[in-house]
Order: structure tokens, then C-alpha cells, then sequence
């Protein structure tokens, strides 16, 4: 296992491969999510606070990703540890269908709780399954997100960020180049009908 100092220590190892690929920037995540991660909180907060700190005497910056295995998962819980450590040495990557998977509206709720504080999105869509009542991947814009409105407000509100595109997605003969393919178009038609 790592102790604190461990993890300082790769996180500058970090840096160091970043500044080899030309970036400044690292995406991270929150520990695996825990049962009660309001309990974690203050720990996370606190090694975030203290990640960013080391980032800015490197000239680096952290972009935080909300994911749903760890422990802040949703646009709510993103935006509250982005404004508690008010670091521009720490920014968010927004992943609404991270958000979805903890029971989150991504758009308008989540994106609401994060507008301005992050530098990168991850786009995915999804569907609840009816009979599991577990969220399945499927071609963007075959979902239950509102990407339509969510590219209208990063547009409205000048975003300048990066947007990528996940393909979690499968089809069930499991071609990832074609299950890619129907993502991308099914992106292209959101972003078109977003104008």
C-alpha cells in the first residue's frame, strides 16, 4: 500500500511523464468510492488541497475527473471539493455519464453545480435498464442525458475546453470500431441539432 508521501512522490513522477507528452495538465481521481463518502470528504478535500499545492510549485495543473467508482462521483459532489480546495492549480473533468450512473440529472443539476470549474468533458450516453436497474451504455444520443441542452449551455457560456468522446458503448456483436463509428455520428447529429 502507499502512504502520503508515497503518493507525492508519484505524483511528481507524474509530472514528469506529462512534461514528456508536452502537457501541463493530469487527470486524477478521488480513491475508490467508499459506502459513505461524505465521511471521506474532509480526507480527500485535504490530500487534494495538499495535491494542488505541489502541482502549483510545479506549474502543472490536476483535472479531476467525477467517477463513480470513486468517491466524488457526481457534478454536486465535483463542485463542492473544486470550491472548497479554490485551487487554479486543481480543475474538473465533467463527465455527465459518471454523474448519471450515481442518479444524477446530469443536465441541467450536475452541470449546474460545475458550471466554470472545469477545463475538459467526457461524453457517453446511457440508458436504465428496466429490469436490472442498472445503467447500460448506449450510442450518444440514444440516451437519457441532454446533451442537446448540455453543448448549448458549454457553447452559451464560452466554454474552451476539450470535449471527448468515451465509446464505452458496445453493440452486441462487440465491433468497437462500429460501436465507435455510431457514437461519433450519433454526437455529430447532437452537436448539429445544438447549433
Amino acid at each position: 500500500s502507499f502512504t502520503d508521501e508515497d503518493t507525492e512522490d508519484l505524483l511528481r513522477r507524474a509530472f514528469e511523464i506529462a512534461r514528456l507528452f508536452g502537457t501541463n495538465k493530469l487527470r486524477i481521481f478521488t480513491y475508490w468510492r467508499v459506502d459513505a463518502p461524505d465521511k471521506a470528504y474532509p480526507y480527500v478535500r485535504d490530500r487534494l488541497a495538499k495535491a494542488a499545492e505541489i502541482a502549483g510549485r510545479e506549474a502543472m495543473v490536476l483535472v479531476l475527473e467525477n467517477e463513480a467508482a470513486c468517491n466524488v462521483g457526481t457534478g454536486k459532489e465535483l463542485g463542492r471539493l473544486l470550491r472548497d480546495v479554490n485551487s487554479p492549480h486543481l480543475r474538473g473533468t465533467w463527465d455527465p455519464g459518471n454523474a448519471l450512473t450515481l442518479g444524477e440529472v446530469p443536465y441541467p443539476d450536475g452541470y449546474r453545480e460545475v458550471r466554470g470549474l472545469f477545463d475538459h468533458v467526457h461524453v457517453k450516453d446511457a440508458v436504465k435498464d428496466s429490469k436490472t436497474g442498472e445503467f447500460r451504455w448506449v450510442p450518444m444520443g440514444n440516451g437519457v442525458i441532454n446533451y442537446r441542452g448540455q453543448f448549448r449551455a458549454l457553447r452559451d457560456d464560452g466554454y474552451k475546453g476539450t470535449i471527448s468522446l468515451e465509446t464505452h458503448y458496445r453493440r452486441l456483436d462487440g465491433n468497437v470500431l462500429e460501436s465507435t463509428r455510431e457514437s461519433l455520428e450519433g454526437l455529430l447529429k447532437i452537436l448539429k441539432a445544438a447549433g
